[in-house]
């Protein structure tokens, strides 16, 4: 295992965890999360409820962002048949697409990635990347698909 996974990993866990999400990752910065999925695998694939969390918003402003969108952005729900859909609060649930394995635009490596396309109607254009960070947590880099831009991160972790 490499120093610094088991260091990110150690970290992660010896937290307390705040709304289920490790406080750790809460508090981590942008190179931060960009080290543990350059270290993330494709791992076990994401089924059923996971509870989201945006970790962090690029542009002015990005913690205050990333709570505002956690607010109403609760997790995605992963199908069988391959397949997720978005929950939001107050139990709606809205922005379906397929998930696949393909290389992250940050490193290459293969990595789960979700595309909206530029007719949804909240996440147009958008493309979701994620890596299995710790079990049954999985970490994720949001991009502008058009622009190849990064928007945000965001931690999943299975209900």
């Amino acid at each position: 295992m490499k120093p610094l996974f088991a260091a990110v990993a150690a970290l992660i866990f010896s937290f307390p965890t705040l709304a289920g999400q490790p406080a750790a990752l809460r508090e981590a910065t942008p190179c931060c999360c960009d080290a543990l999925f350059r270290q993330g695998s494709i791992g076990c694939d994401p089924h059923g409820p996971t509870r989201g969390t945006v970790l962090y918003a690029d542009g002015k402003l990005p913690r205050l962002k990333a709570h505002l969108q956690g607010i109403v952005w609760k997790g995605k729900t992963f199908h069988d048949d391959g397949t997720f859909t978005n929950r939001w609060l107050g139990g709606v649930t809205a922005g379906s697409a397929g998930i696949c394995v393909e290389p992250s635009w940050l490193d290459g490596q293969p990595c789960f990635v979700m595309q909206y396309g530029p007719d949804a109607p909240v996440f147009r254009n958008v493309r979701d990347e994620l890596r299995e960070v710790a079990p049954d947590t999985w970490l994720g880099r949001s991009y502008d698909a058009c622009t190849g831009q990064p928007k945000n991160w965001f931690v999943l972790r299975r209900k």
